[in-house]
């Protein structure tokens, strides 16, 4: 565990005086890079917003490096959305930048349960793995219902906090929840008479997406890991009752169960990123493959 003390005070010693000297844009951080995407079509250039979890890695392990904890000491705002390596993180973050505002984008959504999910008893790898087909699915940025509801707290926190640039924040949040609502109306468009279809994905991060259109996301994961050989070949099985013509993949889990259940079902594997930057034109790829492979 890194000592987040002992860098806050080393970084206060030698890095503040020089940060100082120059002026610098206000800074926000997310967790992930699609809140990122919601905060600069609010803010446009105002602000200077840092992301948590690096591209190319998983939010449900992540650990920040101690360059990312020393930017949070420029930081005035914190947003999260419910992923996996915030409960380990972000009350020691708290603690040692007691003056950073904390948001919570997904408080008061209802989540769903992400059926058969092991949690992590710690925020590393290889760690123990505990039951808990309740636990909440995170995914809640790949619904566009539920990012109006991310959004405009997104829209209020910024205004309360720069007042300055409230004209242009409200500006930037009411082309943008066109967007939304435009894109939501685009892949009811693409995905119609798909509904009641379902879908192969390794990890389950398509939920909400699934739910709002009327979809079944059938995940290869069992419990945060791998399936067994029996797990696998009963997987294979339910893949040829439904004539599954692909699995969904993503880039922060392997593939090779995919692979395998793909093989053997001649089914095609395609990779989708739920963690994207360019929310609209990756919702709408999803839609787009969807359409293409859904039975």
């Amino acid at each position: 565990m890194i000592d987040l003390k002992r860098i806050f005070i080393l970084f206060m010693i030698l890095a503040v005086p020089s940060l100082s000297l120059a002026v610098q844009k206000p800074v926000v951080t997310v967790s992930i890079l699609p809140q990122k995407h919601f905060v600069e079509k609010i803010a446009g250039d105002h602000l200077e917003v840092h992301v948590m979890v690096a591209p190319g890695a998983s939010p449900a392990s992540y650990e920040p490096d101690p360059s990312q904890i020393l930017q949070l000491a420029r930081s005035q705002v914190y947003f999260s959305i419910g992923v996996p390596f915030e409960r380990a993180w972000l009350p020691q973050l708290a603690r040692t930048y007691p003056g950073l505002l904390m948001v919570k984008t997904d408080e008061g959504l209802e989540k769903r349960p992400i059926a058969g999910h092991h949690h992590h008893d710690g925020h590393g790898h290889g760690k123990k793995h505990k039951h808990d087909t309740s636990f909440p699915d995170p995914h809640v940025w790949l619904s566009p219902q539920l990012v109006l509801h991310q959004i405009n707290l997104i829209h209020s926190v910024l205004k309360e906090k720069f007042p300055s640039s409230a004209r242009d924040f409200d500006e930037g949040y009411t082309a943008f929840v066109k967007e939304v609502m435009d894109t939501d109306t685009e892949i009811r468009s693409i995905l119609a008479g798909k509904e009641g279809g379902s879908f192969f994905v390794f990890h389950p991060s398509w939920g909400y997406f699934a739910h709002d259109y009327g979809l079944e996301q059938i995940p290869v994961e069992v419990g945060g890991r791998e399936p067994t050989p029996g797990e696998l070949a009963r997987m294979i099985r339910m893949a040829r009752e439904k004539n599954a013509s692909v699995v969904f993949v993503q880039p922060q889990f392997s593939d090779r169960a995919a692979n395998i259940i793909a093989e053997s079902v001649q089914a095609r594997v395609v990779t989708l990123d739920p963690l994207a930057e360019n929310w609209r034109e990756n919702l709408l790829k999803a839609a787009r493959a969807m359409e293409e492979h859904v039975r």
